[in-house]
């Protein structure tokens, strides 16, 4: 006889094994509220303070398909929304470059540069022309005789240069700090510069060796001053008028066209040797025009001295705001606000 088979529990069935359990109502308000907060944060994180590494911004939702987006500049893959509080595109706005402005300020104040490596390179070729032009007269015995240079005097003529930088390298930091870095650049080296070529270029023949020579002394000293005042004041006067993107770049401008000015001085007295050698110029005019070469960069920034501004960091310190922010945005840049913190 058979025993009776025990009573063994029905299998679920096959849509009841593949149907999720069904959350409760507190469950699903839970999840939803979970959701909420999520795209709350992200929508934060757009708008907040962008960190320091590059960051690739998520949407929140599909819903954020049909707001316009905006790609920062030169990141394309950081995508800000537009509908957003327009602080986010100001914080994260790349900073705006130099305009024409400052770079016609920058050229117009480093020519002071320039015109120090012109007035220091450009002894070399008048020495050579001052001896050819004082052995042509005695062999020629007609005109003024351009009295010969003897050794000492050749060594104290360019010696006088950095000798007159010492001084005016010393004057330059108080007169720019009490005049301005403007003024002192146009009056301090622009004015001596000016002076020292009219004397050397136009010193007389025909007064007497001593007088000849010490016209060229003067000239020379002259010349010196300008370029110490040049090397102490253009450097700090286009840091302090740059932004801080560009300072560095700006200021080593200033020390390129020294270096530029010698090479300039160079070519000068090639040209004007070939010249002189051709019977195009006689050596008396290439020693004057050697020497008074100086000027030609002087007189182009006291041409466009219209493109200088005085340093609005200088004009802010003198409790001159007012100046400070008018020379600020004229060099534009987002230099004002920088100073200002606008």
């Amino acid at each position: 006889m058979h025993a009776p088979r025990a009573s063994l529990p029905r299998p679920a069935s096959r849509r009841s094994l593949g149907a999720p359990a069904r959350a409760s109502p507190s469950v699903a308000v839970g999840v939803a509220k979970a959701r909420s907060a999520l795209a709350a944060l992200r929508c934060a994180g757009r708008t907040g303070r962008r960190s320091s590494k590059p960051t690739r911004w998520t949407r929140a939702s599909s819903a954020d398909d049909a707001r316009p987006k905006t790609s920062l500049p030169g990141r394309e893959g950081d995508v800000l929304d537009a509908s957003g509080p327009s602080g986010a595109l100001a914080d994260a706005r790349a900073p705006s470059h130099p305009n024409r402005a400052f770079a016609r300020f920058v050229f117009t104040a480093a020519l002071s540069m320039f015109a120090f490596g012109v007035a220091t390179g450009s002894v070399a070729s008048a020495l050579v022309f001052l001896d050819t032009a004082s052995a042509a007269s005695a062999a020629s015995g007609t005109g003024p005789i351009v009295p010969a240079l003897t050794t000492n005097a050749k060594a104290a003529l360019v010696a006088m240069t950095p000798l007159g930088a010492v001084a005016g390298a010393l004057a330059a930091p108080r007169a720019a700090n009490a005049s301005g870095r403007k003024k002192t650049l146009l009056r301090g080296a622009a004015a001596p510069y000016a002076l020292g070529a009219f004397l050397c270029a136009f010193a007389l023949t025909d007064r007497g060796a001593t007088a000849f020579h010490l016209c060229l002394l003067v000239g020379r000293a002259m010349q010196g001053v300008g370029a110490g005042v040049s090397t102490g004041v253009t450097t700090m006067y286009v840091s302090e008028c740059a932004p801080t993107a560009s300072r560095g770049s700006a200021a080593s401008l200033c020390p390129l066209f020294g270096t530029a000015g010698i090479v300039a001085s160079y070519l000068i007295g090639a040209c004007v040797a070939a010249l002189v050698d051709a019977r195009h110029m006689t050596p008396e005019l290439a020693w004057r025009c050697a020497l008074g070469s100086c000027a030609v960069p002087v007189l182009a920034q006291v041409a466009l001295r219209d493109c200088l501004v005085e340093s609005p960091r200088w004009l802010a310190a003198a409790n001159r705001e007012r100046e400070a922010r008018a020379a600020a945005g004229r060099l534009g840049g987002g230099l004002e606000a920088e100073l200002f913190g606008e």
